[in-house]
Protein backbone atom coordinates (compact mmCIF):
# COMPACT_ATOMS: atom_id res chain seq x y z
CA UNK A 1 0.00 0.00 0.00
CA UNK A 2 1.64 3.27 -0.73
CA UNK A 3 2.17 5.73 2.29
CA UNK A 4 0.58 8.92 1.52
CA UNK A 5 -0.58 10.48 4.97
CA UNK A 6 3.58 12.03 5.46
CA UNK A 7 4.28 15.15 5.65
CA UNK A 8 7.13 17.65 4.56
CA UNK A 9 6.62 21.22 5.48
CA UNK A 10 3.78 22.42 3.60
CA UNK A 11 3.39 19.42 1.06
CA UNK A 12 2.33 15.84 1.10
CA UNK A 13 5.59 13.63 0.20
CA UNK A 14 3.86 12.00 -2.70
CA UNK A 15 2.46 15.26 -4.26
CA UNK A 16 5.33 15.19 -6.94
CA UNK A 17 3.59 13.14 -9.61
CA UNK A 18 7.17 11.12 -10.54
CA UNK A 19 7.31 9.43 -6.93
CA UNK A 20 6.47 5.72 -8.41
CA UNK A 21 3.73 5.44 -5.34
CA UNK A 22 1.02 7.02 -7.02
CA UNK A 23 2.14 6.03 -10.52
CA UNK A 24 3.93 3.12 -10.96
CA UNK A 25 6.27 2.94 -14.18
CA UNK A 26 4.62 5.24 -16.56
CA UNK A 27 5.89 7.46 -19.73
CA UNK A 28 7.20 9.85 -17.03
CA UNK A 29 10.21 7.49 -16.51
CA UNK A 30 12.19 7.71 -19.55
CA UNK A 31 15.01 5.60 -20.67
CA UNK A 32 17.98 7.63 -22.02
CA UNK A 33 18.23 12.01 -21.72
CA UNK A 34 15.59 13.17 -20.00
CA UNK A 35 14.19 16.85 -22.07
CA UNK A 36 14.99 19.51 -20.43
CA UNK A 37 11.88 21.59 -21.59
CA UNK A 38 9.80 18.62 -20.35
CA UNK A 39 6.90 19.99 -18.34
CA UNK A 40 7.58 18.06 -15.23
CA UNK A 41 11.07 20.39 -14.81
CA UNK A 42 9.59 22.58 -12.84
CA UNK A 43 7.97 19.84 -10.37
CA UNK A 44 11.59 18.14 -10.42
CA UNK A 45 13.02 21.73 -9.71
CA UNK A 46 10.72 22.37 -6.18
CA UNK A 47 11.54 18.36 -5.40
CA UNK A 48 15.31 19.57 -5.91
CA UNK A 49 14.89 22.99 -3.92
CA UNK A 50 13.01 21.23 -0.94
CA UNK A 51 15.89 18.44 -0.34
CA UNK A 52 18.55 21.53 -0.74
CA UNK A 53 16.70 23.77 1.83
CA UNK A 54 15.96 20.67 4.39
CA UNK A 55 19.42 19.24 4.18
CA UNK A 56 22.13 22.14 3.68
CA UNK A 57 22.86 25.36 5.07
CA UNK A 58 21.95 28.54 3.87
CA UNK A 59 25.74 29.30 3.95
CA UNK A 60 26.73 25.93 1.38
CA UNK A 61 29.42 26.45 -1.18
CA UNK A 62 30.06 23.36 -2.03
CA UNK A 63 27.23 20.57 -2.89
CA UNK A 64 28.61 17.05 -3.34
CA UNK A 65 26.05 15.08 -4.75
CA UNK A 66 26.60 11.31 -4.97
CA UNK A 67 25.38 9.01 -8.28
CA UNK A 68 24.09 6.39 -6.48
CA UNK A 69 22.54 2.86 -7.71
CA UNK A 70 19.43 2.31 -6.41
CA UNK A 71 20.07 -0.77 -4.56
CA UNK A 72 23.40 0.41 -2.60
CA UNK A 73 21.47 1.48 0.52
CA UNK A 74 24.15 -0.01 2.89
CA UNK A 75 26.94 2.60 0.75
CA UNK A 76 24.85 5.15 0.90
CA UNK A 77 24.25 4.94 4.94
CA UNK A 78 28.30 4.19 5.17
CA UNK A 79 29.38 7.55 2.89
CA UNK A 80 26.63 9.69 5.76
CA UNK A 81 28.66 8.03 8.15
CA UNK A 82 31.85 8.58 7.10
CA UNK A 83 31.91 12.42 5.62
CA UNK A 84 28.20 13.76 5.77
CA UNK A 85 26.30 15.20 8.09
CA UNK A 86 25.68 12.21 10.01
CA UNK A 87 29.49 11.77 10.81
CA UNK A 88 31.25 13.11 13.97
CA UNK A 89 34.06 14.54 11.58
CA UNK A 90 31.58 17.14 9.59
CA UNK A 91 30.65 18.46 12.92
CA UNK A 92 34.28 19.13 14.04
CA UNK A 93 35.30 19.42 10.51
CA UNK A 94 32.72 22.81 10.06
CA UNK A 95 33.14 24.71 13.54
CA UNK A 96 36.12 26.61 11.45
CA UNK A 97 34.84 29.41 10.38
CA UNK A 98 37.67 29.99 7.76
CA UNK A 99 36.12 27.07 5.98
CA UNK A 100 33.67 27.20 3.15
CA UNK A 101 30.40 24.55 4.09
CA UNK A 102 29.56 21.88 2.59
CA UNK A 103 26.19 19.61 2.19
CA UNK A 104 25.96 15.67 1.08
CA UNK A 105 23.12 15.05 -1.64
CA UNK A 106 22.87 11.47 -3.06
CA UNK A 107 21.06 11.18 -6.49
CA UNK A 108 19.03 8.00 -7.09
CA UNK A 109 16.97 6.97 -10.44
CA UNK A 110 14.03 4.28 -10.48
CA UNK A 111 13.58 0.42 -11.25
CA UNK A 112 10.85 -1.49 -13.00
CA UNK A 113 11.03 -2.83 -9.14
CA UNK A 114 8.07 -0.83 -7.29
CA UNK A 115 8.75 -2.40 -3.76
CA UNK A 116 12.29 -1.16 -4.62
CA UNK A 117 11.06 2.15 -5.30
CA UNK A 118 8.99 2.68 -2.61
CA UNK A 119 11.84 1.31 -0.05
CA UNK A 120 13.92 4.26 -1.61
CA UNK A 121 11.22 6.43 -1.29
CA UNK A 122 11.50 6.26 2.27
CA UNK A 123 14.83 6.75 2.45
CA UNK A 124 14.39 10.06 0.66
CA UNK A 125 11.63 11.09 3.18
CA UNK A 126 13.71 10.07 6.44
CA UNK A 127 17.13 11.40 5.44
CA UNK A 128 16.17 14.10 3.26
CA UNK A 129 19.29 13.74 1.15
CA UNK A 130 18.19 12.29 -1.97
CA UNK A 131 17.46 13.67 -5.07
CA UNK A 132 14.90 11.25 -6.91
CA UNK A 133 15.51 11.79 -10.60
CA UNK A 134 12.59 10.42 -12.88
CA UNK A 135 15.19 8.20 -14.87
CA UNK A 136 14.96 4.34 -15.28
CA UNK A 137 18.33 3.11 -13.74
CA UNK A 138 21.58 1.76 -16.10
CA UNK A 139 24.71 1.68 -15.87
CA UNK A 140 25.09 2.16 -19.61
CA UNK A 141 23.42 5.25 -19.43
CA UNK A 142 24.75 6.62 -15.98
CA UNK A 143 25.42 9.77 -18.07
CA UNK A 144 22.16 11.03 -18.16
CA UNK A 145 21.36 11.11 -14.71
CA UNK A 146 24.48 13.18 -13.95
CA UNK A 147 23.16 15.90 -16.76
CA UNK A 148 20.22 15.92 -15.46
CA UNK A 149 21.43 16.53 -11.78
CA UNK A 150 23.19 19.19 -12.76
CA UNK A 151 21.03 20.90 -14.37
CA UNK A 152 18.11 20.82 -11.91
CA UNK A 153 20.44 21.96 -8.94
CA UNK A 154 21.88 24.62 -11.26
CA UNK A 155 18.30 25.97 -11.37
CA UNK A 156 17.72 25.94 -8.04
CA UNK A 157 19.78 29.13 -7.43
CA UNK A 158 21.30 28.12 -4.47
CA UNK A 159 24.02 29.69 -2.20
CA UNK A 160 26.51 26.56 -3.52
CA UNK A 161 29.39 28.19 -5.58
CA UNK A 162 31.05 24.80 -6.91
CA UNK A 163 29.42 20.96 -7.49
CA UNK A 164 31.02 18.39 -7.08
CA UNK A 165 30.46 14.90 -8.67
CA UNK A 166 31.07 11.27 -7.04
CA UNK A 167 30.53 7.67 -7.26
CA UNK A 168 28.90 5.58 -4.17
CA UNK A 169 32.45 3.52 -4.17
CA UNK A 170 34.69 6.79 -3.59
CA UNK A 171 35.80 8.07 -0.40
CA UNK A 172 36.55 12.00 -0.51
CA UNK A 173 38.79 13.42 1.84
CA UNK A 174 36.67 16.71 2.58
CA UNK A 175 39.91 18.14 4.65
CA UNK A 176 42.21 17.48 1.69
CA UNK A 177 39.44 19.10 -0.70
CA UNK A 178 37.92 22.41 0.75
CA UNK A 179 41.16 24.19 1.51
CA UNK A 180 41.37 23.62 -2.83
CA UNK A 181 38.11 24.71 -3.18
CA UNK A 182 38.89 27.91 -0.79
CA UNK A 183 42.05 28.97 -3.29
CA UNK A 184 39.58 28.42 -6.47
CA UNK A 185 39.36 32.17 -7.92
CA UNK A 186 37.66 31.80 -11.36
CA UNK A 187 34.01 31.96 -12.02
CA UNK A 188 33.37 29.57 -14.01
CA UNK A 189 35.93 25.87 -13.96
CA UNK A 190 35.82 22.42 -14.44
CA UNK A 191 38.37 20.62 -12.45
CA UNK A 192 38.95 17.09 -13.08
CA UNK A 193 41.63 14.71 -14.03
CA UNK A 194 41.74 15.29 -18.11
CA UNK A 195 42.26 11.56 -20.20
CA UNK A 196 43.45 11.65 -23.50
CA UNK A 197 43.79 9.58 -26.77
CA UNK A 198 41.25 6.85 -25.07
CA UNK A 199 39.94 4.38 -27.57
CA UNK A 200 36.64 3.94 -27.73
CA UNK A 201 35.35 0.18 -26.89
CA UNK A 202 33.54 -1.51 -29.73
CA UNK A 203 32.77 -4.43 -28.54
CA UNK A 204 29.28 -5.21 -27.94
CA UNK A 205 29.64 -7.94 -25.42
CA UNK A 206 32.19 -5.21 -23.24
CA UNK A 207 30.48 -3.18 -20.00
CA UNK A 208 31.70 -0.23 -21.64
CA UNK A 209 30.22 -0.33 -24.89
CA UNK A 210 29.75 2.80 -27.24
CA UNK A 211 27.85 2.31 -29.96
CA UNK A 212 28.42 3.88 -33.63
CA UNK A 213 25.32 5.63 -32.88
CA UNK A 214 26.28 6.99 -29.27
CA UNK A 215 29.89 8.28 -30.52
CA UNK A 216 31.20 7.34 -34.29
CA UNK A 217 34.55 8.17 -33.71
CA UNK A 218 37.46 5.67 -32.59
CA UNK A 219 39.24 8.03 -30.12
CA UNK A 220 37.47 9.97 -27.89
CA UNK A 221 38.67 14.00 -28.03
CA UNK A 222 39.98 15.57 -24.66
Amino acid sequence: MAITSFKHGKNNFYDLEYFPSTIKISRRFRAGPFPLNDSLIDSMVLHVKSVFDRKCHYKTELVVFVISDPKTFELREHIRRIYGKDSQYFSGFTRSKSIKEYCLLFSVGYTSDLKLNQKLDWEAYTKGDVIRVPLIESYHEIAHKIILTLFLLNKINGSFQYILKVDDDAFIKMDKLMPYVRKLTEKQVLVGYRITIVPRVKDPKHRWNVSDLEYSRDVYEP
